[in-house]
């Protein structure tokens, strides 16, 4: 997102055709289940130090 700029290119793209029909707020989520490939990936990456 460029400094001043209200959205990104992509957020900008959604809300031409929706107008004020478009979420508030987006929060991206995770979701996993314990013992699965996703879950094993998902610890592993909160698990890395920084470099």
């Amino acid at each position: 997102m460029n400094p001043g700029w209200s959205r990104c290119h992509p957020c900008e793209r959604h809300v031409e055709p929706a107008g004020s029909r478009v979420a508030d707020v987006v929060v991206p989520v995770s979701y996993a289940i314990k013992g699965a490939q996703h879950a094993h990936n998902l610890i592993a990456y909160k698990a890395r130090s920084p470099h």
